[in-house]
């Protein structure tokens, strides 16, 4: 099969898993016909990942480019997608995925979180399976870059629009955060690349910490801090006069922690748009967070009731009937999720502890080892491990 049969593509910058000699003629035995990035008529340009593609030839990226990717005539590929696409890089496996619940505990981060920066595209989840999103290691990589961006200094507010406007720049940042390397310095967003610091602003930085690193040449001079393109505005200006549905109101003020805000603009998304699961889901995960737990426990009931293979809103439902121990209920609801998603192992290591406190030993002792089958070295692994041997001694590594 060929799998970039008659598309025109382009490499640009340094691969990082294969030389570029090995990867034209898989491009050419995938049917796929070469071109030079300036060709006008390219399809395609795949990203090395070895370094950043802007510091190794800013000419190849230009406005023109740029442009015609933002009108969808150019598609721009990671070296990762590229490799996915002609079938030489096999998916992560499902032991390697991550619920944004369970990798909000790996991160030591409050779920809400992740959800943020998921919904904002800065995560972006391998697969979404009944409005559940899985997330690989890379990912958690990307988050923890983000989480020390927001701990150096920067708000999460500005974090985002200096992140929209470096994919101005770096389209890089517009397919995955875990190519770039991203520094806070005096409240600024900064890329690092071979040729220095690369603003938001589209301005190059000297490097001083690089070349410090590196020992230093006192032959180098420090360069004028250039423009990669044309300086862009806050984006506040840009963004005056638009009008944001109520949808987007409600993130904004939950992004900013302000959760009562939050849940009236969700109340008015849900009067604009009519009953939506997810904005129920979304409702009932700020009213959680608010200490309000039936109306959260009301808002979970009502997705499920729309979207019956709501699989997360039947495990938050669960784990919240749990909380108030209602324990039948709670299993219920999981043993619910299960039956869409079977390998949802959330939802076996919650119903796991809902058998425990019904005394349903063997029923617990089943979905702890389910789980660990999912799961094998995950965030709550240890403790799935832990209780099965209290029941039966050691457990063997599956």
């Amino acid at each position: 099969m060929a799998h970039l049969a008659g598309k025109r593509l382009a490499f640009v910058g340094k691969l990082g898993g294969a030389s570029l000699r090995e990867a034209r003629q898989i491009v050419r035995d995938e049917g796929g016909i070469l071109v030079a990035p300036e060709d006008p008529q390219v399809d395609c340009l795949v990203l090395g990942e070895a370094e950043l593609p802007i510091a190794s030839s800013e000419s190849q990226l230009d406005d023109r480019l740029l442009q015609a990717a933002d009108a969808g005539r150019l598609e721009i590929w990671s070296e990762t997608e590229f490799w996915e696409r002609v079938g030489r890089l096999e998916a992560a496996p499902a032991s390697r995925r991550y619920t944004a619940a369970m990798l909000a505990e790996l991160l030591g981060l409050p779920v809400a979180v992740i959800r943020r920066w998921h919904r904002k595209g800065w995560l972006q989840p391998v697969e979404v399976i009944h409005r559940l999103a899985y997330f690989d290691f890379s990912q958690v990589a990307v988050a923890r870059q983000l989480a020390r961006l927001v701990a150096d200094g920067m708000s999460p507010k500005s974090l985002e629009r200096k992140l929209q406007q470096l994919a101005r720049y770096l389209p890089a940042a517009r397919q995955s955060l875990e190519q770039l390397s991203m520094i806070v310095e005096h409240g600024e967003l900064l890329v690092r690349a071979d040729r220095g610091l690369l603003g938001a602003d589209g301005q190059w930085r000297f490097d001083f910490d690089r070349v410090a690193s590196e020992g230093g040449n006192e032959d180098a001079a420090a360069p004028d801090v250039v423009s990669v393109t044309r300086s862009v505005r806050e984006s506040g200006d840009e963004e005056a006069g638009e009008e944001r549905s109520c949808r987007e109101q409600a993130w904004e003020h939950e992004d900013r922690n302000e959760l009562a805000e939050a849940v009236r603009w969700y109340r008015a998304a849900l009067v604009e748009e009519g009953l939506q699961p997810d904005l129920c889901f979304q409702l009932a995960e700020v009213l959680y967070r608010l200490g309000d737990v039936g109306a959260a426990r009301e808002r979970y009931w009502v997705a499920v009731e729309l979207d019956p293979d709501f699989v997360e809103a039947r495990a938050n439902l669960g784990c919240l009937l749990a909380e108030c121990g209602e324990w039948e209920w709670a299993a219920a609801a999981l043993e619910g999720a299960l039956q869409t998603h079977p390998d949802y192992a959330d939802a076996h290591f919650h119903l796991a502890e809902a058998y425990t406190h019904l005394g349903k030993s063997t029923e617990a002792h089943r979905h702890w080892q389910q789980f660990l089958r999912l799961v094998p070295d995950g965030p709550w692994s240890d403790e799935a491990r832990r209780r099965l041997e209290n029941a039966t001694g050691p457990v063997q590594p599956s």
